[in-house]
């Protein structure tokens, strides 16, 4: 599903001409807390992320923004169980571009609010084996993943970009994007949120 729209999504864009093109780095983050090996609270790591999208205008003045992108997931793991598992993340995000601020910003500075649904492919291969990990004041033998395994989960997306002007011979544009995710909105047990961070070039 993922490829398939990866390679849709090339085909569209190499048949444009605009300036349209995007390219981002940064970082995702869950929101919500993972347990330690001491059993208390610790912080989802920060994963690093890099998309391609290109932007299309739609209506009322939108634009209708697509990308692809890849998390290389971060796991907090202090013991030997960690590292012996892959955990990555492919997307595709489907977000509407608005400026309500065009009146009010210069003409090398400008700030849109995007607003969308995305979808997300979360892909987890391991290598199996055992691994003794404490339990209590003994110990017990736990199964290592094994093989590989996919899951799909919807999003709700809303965030902002800032643009800005760069005299350049490829980059027209350089920018800093925020965008929020809600995971599984319509399911309030897996209901979950995450946030993103890049730095934006646009070609």
């Amino acid at each position: 599903m993922i490829r398939n729209g990866i390679l849709i999504f090339l085909f569209v864009i190499s048949l444009t001409k605009s300036y349209g093109t995007h390219f981002s780095l940064g970082y995702h983050k869950m929101d919500p807390n993972v347990q330690s090996q001491d059993g208390s609270e610790a912080s989802d790591p920060y994963s690093p992320t890099i998309s391609l999208g290109h932007n299309f205008n739609a209506f009322w003045g939108m634009q209708f923004s697509p990308q692809i992108g890849y998390i290389k997931n971060k796991v907090n793991s202090g013991d030997s169980y960690g590292g012996d598992y892959k955990i990555e993340t492919y997307y595709l995000l489907y977000d509407l571009l608005w400026n309500p601020f065009e009146s009010s910003v210069s003409d090398s500075t400008e700030w849109v609010l995007r607003t969308g649904l995305g979808t997300y492919q979360k892909s987890i291969k391991g290598s199996g084996g055992t691994v003794t990990v404490p339990n209590g004041t003994s110990t017990t033998t736990a199964y290592r993943p094994s093989g590989s395994s996919k899951s799909y989960t919807t999003t709700l997306n809303l965030g902002i970009d800032g643009r800005f002007n760069y005299n350049s011979q490829y980059i027209k544009k350089w920018g800093l994007r925020l965008e929020s995710f809600l995971y599984s909105p319509f399911q309030k047990q897996k209901r979950t949120f995450a946030y993103l961070i890049t730095l934006v070039g646009y070609f």
